[in-house]
């Protein structure tokens, strides 16, 4: 129920631009020091395995929306569950550039990652998630229908919006996971205007 903001989401935001990095380049040092892997595969094993896995945190989420108060540990794990699968994608991408540059440099493969796999497509799934999720709203809670759609119990509704926005925010070269939750996050946020 939390709107988005700047200083509502300082947990979430610390979470993932400040502990994750951190965890990949941690496991990345390990994997590389302690393991002996080479260091496209050292990072490889940092960006799979920093991400929390949303299961783990399943018994400490927040409510339904709605529902009873949020403290801050349950709405910042949450919300990081949703956004940290989407936001190691970048850092897969520069293992694998890593490792298809072999030994010609990391200049050969750095600028094309920032510009390509860090900036373009993190902006376009945000775009993406906040176009996909007014539309999701808009059939969902805005257009008169007898019987609105979001009541229903239909839950294959909820999940076409879900691969519709990942799929189209795919075809548009941007990050799907980024995109679903920005979608949810948006078209929730629509609701309290219905």
């Amino acid at each position: 129920d939390r709107t988005v903001g700047w200083a509502s989401w300082r947990t979430t935001r610390r979470l993932l631009v400040v502990a994750m990095p951190l965890t990949i380049a941690g496991v990345a040092v390990l994997g590389w020091w302690v393991a002996g892997l080479a260091p496209a595969g050292a990072l490889l094993l940092g960006s799979v395995l920093a991400p929390t896995d949303p299961v783990l945190a399943g018994d400490v989420q927040v409510g339904p929306p709605g529902g009873e108060a949020e403290d801050e540990v349950r709405f910042g794990l949450t919300s990081e569950a949703g956004l940290n699968d989407g936001l190691a994608f970048p850092f897969t991408n520069a293992a694998i550039a890593m490792a298809a540059a072999g030994s010609a440099g990391v200049g050969s493969w750095l600028d094309g990652w920032i510009l390509d796999d860090v900036l373009a497509k993190l902006a376009i799934g945000l775009a993406a998630g906040v176009a996909g999720g007014r539309a999701v709203g808009a059939v969902l809670f805005r257009l008169p229908t007898t019987r609105r759609i979001a009541e229903s119990t239909e839950g294959f509704v909820a999940l076409a919006a879900t691969l519709l926005v990942y799929g189209v925010t795919e075809l548009c070269h941007g990050y799907g996971f980024v995109a679903v939750f920005v979608a949810l996050t948006v078209a929730r946020h629509l609701l309290d205007g219905a």
